[in-house]
């Protein structure tokens, strides 16, 4: 597995009711930092989220 597709890997997140949530740690910001791994997330639906998915955030 590539550098790329391991950060690819970590940035998804195995939730039940939003499978496409994201953790956008990693990025450069535009001052030369990079935002901190498990503190920003994207997702499309968070109000199907189930008890389990919300235990796990």
């Amino acid at each position: 597995m590539s550098a790329k597709e391991q950060i690819t890997f970590q940035r998804r997140l195995d939730l039940e009711g939003a499978p496409n949530i994201r953790d956008l740690g990693g990025y450069e910001t535009l001052d030369g930092s990079t935002t901190r791994w498990g503190r920003i997330f994207r997702a499309g639906r968070l109000s199907a989220l189930t008890p389990r998915d919300k235990a796990q955030l």
